[in-house]
């Protein structure tokens, strides 16, 4: 989608003039073109993904931008002159990952923003609901009380 548009208004200057060719003759000559993100290694993990980025080579834009963007930009740059901040980095965000408790249907939520979590909502009390309109059916002959008795107005039949 990025060759295509720039395609039609011209060339972006946020892209690799050779990687914006090469693209260009990719996506013309295919159908169906695809890509690998990481245009040197892309079966390993490794920051090479890092260097390209620097090197004006991200194939996303929203890829580039992250070399580009003023917070982004110094991780950008770290993790692609330093491989073991990168491995350290990438190994604890799996590890945050695995540890994370999926919640589905109503017990999750989505967050507003997303590098925060949402305030805690005020637990709404649920209403006492009357003995009579309990799904369950009283016993017949209940066992005897012992001790006293206590009757409490909205429970009693």
């Amino acid at each position: 989608m990025r060759i295509v548009v720039f395609s039609k208004i011209g060339y972006p200057g946020s892209i690799d003039p050779n990687l914006f060719a090469r693209l260009s003759r990719t996506c013309a000559a295919r159908s169906d073109p695809s890509v690998s993100l990481d245009q040197s290694t892309s079966f390993i993990v490794d920051n090479e993904f890092y260097k390209q980025m620097t090197l004006k080579k991200g194939i996303l834009k929203i890829d580039q931008q992250l070399a580009l963007e003023r917070s982004s930009a110094g991780i950008v740059a770290n993790f692609s002159v330093n491989p073991k901040a990168f491995q350290q980095a990438f190994a604890n965000a799996l590890i945050k990952l695995g540890n994370t408790e999926v919640l589905e249907g109503r017990l999750g939520e989505i967050r507003k923003n997303c590098r925060d979590f949402n305030p805690p909502q005020q637990k709404q009390r649920q209403p006492i609901t009357p003995r009579k309109n309990f799904p369950h059916k009283k016993p017949k002959n209940p066992p005897p009380r012992k001790g006293p008795k206590f009757t409490i107005p909205f429970l009693a039949s």
